[in-house]
């Protein structure tokens, strides 16, 4: 509060109701990291600093996602320009 004051018991009450209420939501997430991500994506975070922190790890999940996908893409494509291995066979020869 501005001026060291205290916050009013109403106020007060409210603020740890709202509180009360996003540790329900934030206990209740699914057990799976793809469901929490999802829903706290969707959640609405009271701190801003916890919010960029989540964003931030947004966006490393998604480079290292990509970056992932990139490596798998061009793994699947190099085979293709080497040609056939060693076992593949001519079975028009035979």
């Amino acid at each position: 509060m501005p001026g060291g004051q205290k916050p009013s018991p109403g106020l007060r009450k409210a603020l740890e109701k709202i509180a009360n209420q996003k540790r329900q939501t934030l206990d209740a997430l699914p057990p799976d990291p793809a469901g929490q991500i999802k829903a706290l994506s969707d959640y609405d975070f009271m701190d801003s600093e916890a919010r960029e922190r989540f964003q931030e790890l947004m966006k490393m999940l998604q480079q290292q996602m990509l970056g992932t996908s990139s490596r798998h893409e061009a793994d699947d494509a190099e085979p293709q320009a080497r040609g056939p291995g060693p076992d593949a066979r001519d079975w028009s020869t035979t």
